[in-house]
C-alpha cells in the first residue's frame, strides 16, 4: 500500500500537524512526499503566523528541487509575520490587563471581552510553540492566570499546556509530573461544562502518551486499567475532537504495545478475553470490553499483529508482520510510535529468546535464529547481552555455536532472582521484569 499524505493528514487537526509533517519529511524515501510535506508545513506556518526552527531546511529542499512551488521571499515573510503578529498580540494582552475591571464580569460585553483575550493568549502561545519557544509559550499560558477573572484550574487551560509544550519532547516529564497533578487536584466534573469534562479526559489520554514516550510502559498499563472503569474515557477518545496531539489508532496501539511489553502471554490473553481469576470481576470486564472495542479502531495490519500475539505468539510471524510495508507505514509515519520502535522490537526479541531459554538446557544459535526469523548475529548478541545483564547460567560454546546451561550457582542476587523467574511457569514468554531490564540496559 502506497503512503498517501492527504489521507494521513485527514486524521489530524491543529498546529501540531506541522511537527508531523516535518517528521514525514525526514523519514520518507519519496521525493514527492517530502516536497508535499515540506510545502504543506510551510503553508501552515503562514496560516499560524509563526516559523518553526526547521523552516529553513524545508525551504532549501523544496527550492532546490521544485523552485516553482515556493516564493523566494517566503522564509523572510514568515519571520517578519511572526515578529509583527506576536508583538501585536502581546500589546493587545497588556492593554487589556491594564484596563480590565476587578471582580466578576458584570455584563455580557465584559464576559465576551475576556473570552476574546483568552483566545488571544492561546493564539500567541501556539505561535511560540510552533517556533519551539515552549518556555515562552508556557509563560504566556500562565499569564492567563493574571486576568481579573482567571481560573487557572480549568482543564482546558491544562490541556493547552500539553498541546503547546509537546512541540518539544523534553517537556514530557514536566507535563506528566505537573499538569497531571493539577488535572486531578481540580477535578470537579459534577459542575463542569462538557468542554471542561472532555478536556479532563483528553489530558488523561495525553498522560498515557507521555508515559509511553518516557518508556514507562508499566505506568501506561496501570493507569489505563484504573481509568477504563469510567466509560467516559472511551467516549472522549472516539469523539471528533480527539485528533490534535495524537489520534485514536496511535493511542490504541500505545495501549496494546504497553500491555504486551509488561505482561506474560497468559496475562495478555487473560486481559483481552477477561479470563483472569486474580482480577476483580468488574475491572476484568471493563478492561476486556475496552480492549475489544479499541482493537477495532486500529489499522488492519496492527489487528493482525494483535491476533498473532493472542494466538501463536510466534516471533518469526511477528517479525514478518513488523517488516511488512503496511506495518512500516503505520510506525514510520507516526511521530510517537517511531520514537520508541527500535526499543520495542528489542524488548520483543529479548523476551522471546528468554522464553526459549527458560525451556531448554542448550540452544544452537543457528537453530534459534531460524525459529525466530532473524539473523544468527542478532541472536548471538541478544543472548550474550541477556546472559551478562541477567546473570543467566548459560555459557557460549564456540565449537558448535551454541549456549549451554551450566549447574553452578549464580553468584549475584540478580541471577538467582532471574533463575527463579525463568524456570517458573509464568516466564514462558514474557515478564515486566525482563522488559525493565531491557529498557535500562540494552537501548539508549
Amino acid at each position: 500500500m502506497t503512503f498517501n499524505l492527504d489521507t494521513y493528514l485527514d486524521a489530524f487537526s491543529g498546529p501540531f500537524v506541522i511537527e508531523r509533517l516535518h517528521h514525514i519529511f525526514l523519514r520518507s524515501q519519496s521525493h514527492n512526499t517530502r516536497v508535499q510535506a515540506a510545502t504543506t508545513a510551510l503553508h501552515m506556518m503562514q496560516e499560524y503566523s509563526s516559523v518553526a526552527p526547521f523552516a529553513k531546511d524545508l525551504v532549501e529542499y523544496v527550492t532546490q528541487s521544485s523552485p516553482q512551488v515556493l516564493s523566494e521571499t517566503l522564509l523572510r515573510d514568515l519571520y517578519r509575520s511572526f515578529d509583527v503578529e506576536s508583538l501585536r498580540l502581546l500589546l493587545e494582552i497588556e492593554v487589556y490587563v491594564e484596563k480590565a475591571p476587578l471582580g466578576a464580569p458584570d455584563s455580557a460585553a465584559e464576559d465576551a471581552e475576556e473570552a476574546a483575550i483568552r483566545a488571544t493568549i492561546e493564539k500567541l502561545a501556539v505561535m511560540q510553540a510552533i517556533a519551539h519557544e515552549t518556555l515562552q509559550a508556557s509563560n504566556t499560558l500562565v499569564s492567563a492566570g493574571h486576568l481579573p477573572h482567571a481560573d487557572m484550574s480549568t482543564h482546558r487551560h491544562i490541556e493547552a499546556h500539553w498541546l503547546c509544550l509537546m512541540f518539544e519532547p523534553k517537556n514530557v516529564p514536566y507535563l506528566i509530573s505537573t499538569h497531571l497533578k493539577r488535572n486531578d487536584i481540580h477535578r470537579n466534573l459534577a459542575t463542569a461544562s462538557e468542554a471542561e469534562t472532555d478536556a479532563f479526559y483528553r489530558v488523561k489520554w495525553y498522560t498515557l502518551l507521555g508515559n509511553f514516550l518516557e518508556k514507562n510502559y508499566d505506568v501506561v498499563v496501570s493507569e489505563f486499567t484504573a481509568l477504563v472503569l469510567d466509560p467516559k474515557l472511551l467516549l472522549v477518545l472516539f469523539s471528533v475532537n480527539f485528533n490534535q496531539l495524537v489520534n485514536v489508532p496511535t493511542m490504541v496501539i500505545i495501549v496494546f504495545l504497553s500491555l504486551y511489553l509488561v505482561s506474560s502471554t497468559r496475562e495478555f490473553t487473560d486481559a483481552f478475553f477477561g479470563t483472569s481469576e486474580d482480577v476483580d470481576p468488574k475491572e476484568r470486564s471493563a478492561v476486556s470490553g475496552a480492549l475489544e472495542e479499541l482493537v477495532d479502531h486500529t489499522p488492519p495490519v496492527f489487528r493482525r499483529f494483535v491476533d498473532e500475539l493472542l494466538t501463536t505468539n510466534s516471533y518469526a510471524r511477528l517479525n514478518d508482520l513488523m517488516g511488512s510495508s503496511d506495518f512500516k507505514d503505520v510506525v514510520d509515519t507516526d511521530l510517537f510510535l517511531s520514537s520508541n520502535w527500535d526499543q520495542i522490537k528489542t524488548i520483543v526479541l529479548q523476551k522471546q529468546i528468554l522464553g526459549y531459554l527458560s525451556a531448554v538446557r542448550s540452544v544452537n544459535v543457528g537453530h534459534l535464529a531460524k525459529k525466530l526469523g532473524v539473523a544468527p548475529l542478532d541472536v548471538r548478541e541478544a543472548v550474550s547481552d541477556l546472559v551478562v545483564v541477567l546473570d543467566l547460567r548459560f555459557k557460549y560454546n564456540p565449537l558448535d555455536d551454541s549456549y549451554v546451561l551450566y549447574e553452578e550457582e549464580a553468584e549475584s542476587d540478580n541471577g538467582q532472582a532471574m533463575d527463579h523467574l525463568l524456570f517458573s511457569l509464568d516466564v514462558a514468554t514474557t515478564s515486566s521484569v525482563v522488559s525493565n531490564f531491557v529498557v535500562r540496559n540494552f537501548v539508549e
